[in-house]
């Protein structure tokens, strides 16, 4: 379980951790060494994982760090990965709808192979 002292304790050390509780750990995707070594202190903590897209994150990279599973493939490290500020951006004209939900799927199926 987490805490606020273990978010500051994390922080402390380094690590760029911006919300930690005792049902989720939130992380910024775009600093890949800090997901991995936060996974490692949290092995079975839900990780909520912004910034994957425009804010820099790499999309498989993240899924790498962060999703754990166990030899039989069940999860045991859960994560969620946030993208929003691609799919709002993703075009500001007529097309906005179809370019949202490319940029969405593009990054769900990124997401997946990565797994």
């Amino acid at each position: 379980p987490g805490s606020l002292e273990q978010a500051a304790e994390w922080i402390a050390m380094g690590f760029n951790v911006i919300s930690f509780g005792a049902d989720v750990a939130v992380y910024r995707a775009a600093l890949q060494s800090g997901v991995k070594r936060v996974r490692e202190l949290a092995p079975t903590v839900p990780l909520l994982i912004p910034g994957v897209g425009a804010q820099g994150g790499d999309a498989a990279a993240t899924v790498k760090a962060g999703l754990k599973t166990d030899a039989s493939g069940a999860v045991t490290g859960t994560i969620i990965v946030n993208s929003s500020r691609a799919v709002l951006y993703a075009s500001s004209g007529d097309d906005f709808a179809s370019a949202a939900r490319r940029v969405a799927t593009q990054t769900r199926d990124t997401l997946n192979a990565a797994r």
